[in-house]
């Protein structure tokens, strides 16, 4: 365990002191605090579910049932503790610390299934990639890609090594923290299935855990019944006039022609969003392209897994805003990575290099209120 966690804790600390610092230094008096930085954009409606609980609708005009509860749950736990030593930012140090926490588990999780399947040197480029990706910033703040992550890979650990409680309660959890988990549980059932008919055995009596896989999508629906009165409100938060997502639209596909169709002016414009979207889009193709030697090295529920997360934010919402912190959880992408460069270090470090210069740079706009989202 010592690798993975000096990795995560090593990088994660150095943000918050590069944030803290160059902060400081920028806003001068008008600098928000240690804590106070990092409430940056969805960060406050997760501390609103947590502080207040599920309601219509916040003084935003926002339907909080956008929001899955796993994370707002863990923030209200934690929150009993931070309490004790601070009092205004409680609730917003607790998801620092839920997602800070929770990102070291991901990476000692991800350092054992490389290391189970590949080997050391395969494990520790997985998690040192991870951990230098460009929009790895989401895994420090208030934000539920940390504990999604943690929840996947346990799923695909249980997958692994065939303990299905694991990989059902894994696709549980991920299921009650982001809309996608429930493309997690299909996986475990298709993983099952698989080995299934791989053994060509009877149905044996583990099979029963795979009821355990949607329950948590499922819960939420429940909730959301309970306290609006209609099991699928998240579709309605989410929606138009709300999110403008939460269902099939072509309208992001349409936006990045443009980027792909011509090249040339990515290089040469200086307009912001333009550039961030031009680095989405180029994430977004390599993301793509590894899902060939995923299939091939890793099976079919790693590779469903990778596409549906890559795809489905391009068809869901009408603009690519989103696409970095989305590609930051594909880790079965991040896997043949880094076996591919197992025997490269020194072509792994210059990724890594490259990667965490970007990271440092897109962390602190992301602090200093720049629309890194």
């Amino acid at each position: 365990m010592g690798t993975p966690i000096a990795i995560a804790l090593g990088v994660r600390l150095t943000l918050f002191l590069l944030v803290d610092i160059c902060a400081r230094l920028i806003n001068g008096p008008t600098f928000a605090g240690h804590i106070a930085t990092w409430d940056r954009y969805d960060t406050e409606y997760y501390v609103e579910i947590a502080q207040h609980g599920y309601y219509n609708v916040n003084h935003h005009g926002v339907i909080l049932a956008n929001f899955f509860p796993l994370f707002p749950l863990a923030i209200w736990l934690v929150q009993h503790v931070t309490l004790l030593f601070e009092h205004k930012y409680s609730y917003l140090l607790a998801g620092l610390i839920v997602s800070t926490s929770t990102f070291v588990a991901v990476c000692v999780v991800l350092y054992r299934l490389a290391l189970d399947r590949f080997g050391a040197a395969t494990a520790y480029g997985a998690v040192l990639l991870l951990a230098t990706f460009p929009f790895a910033l989401y895994y420090g703040v208030s934000y539920t890609e940390s504990l999604y992550l943690l929840c996947v890979l346990l799923a695909f650990l249980g997958i692994e090594r065939r303990q299905w409680w694991l990989a059902a309660l894994g696709a549980l959890l991920a299921g009650a923290t982001r809309p996608p988990g429930l493309i997690v549980a299909f996986c475990v059932i298709l993983a099952y299935a698989l080995d299934w008919l791989r053994t060509r055995g009877p149905l044996r009596r583990d099979a029963l855990w795979l009821a355990l896989a949607p329950m948590g999508t499922f819960g939420f629906f429940a909730m959301c019944y309970v306290v609006y009165g209609n099991p699928l409100e998240y579709l309605v938060a989410s929606g138009p006039g709300n999110w403008n997502g939460g269902h099939l639209q072509l309208t992001g596909l349409q936006e990045a022609l443009p980027y792909l169709l011509n090249p040339g002016e990515l290089v040469r414009t200086i307009e912001y969003n333009r550039i961030l979207y031009s680095v989405y889009l180029l994430l977004t193709m390599v993301f793509l392209l590894s899902l060939v030697p995923v299939i091939r090295r890793l099976g079919l529920p790693y590779a469903l897994f990778a596409a549906f997360s890559i795809i489905a934010p391009i068809i869901d919402y009408p603009h690519i805003s989103s696409l970095g912190r989305y590609l930051s959880i594909i880790f079965p992408t991040f896997l043949v990575a880094a076996h591919a460069l197992r025997n490269r270090p020194v072509l792994r470090e210059a990724l890594v290099l490259a990667g965490a210069v970007s990271l440092g740079v897109f962390t602190l706009m992301f602090a200093l209120n720049f629309p890194v989202y």
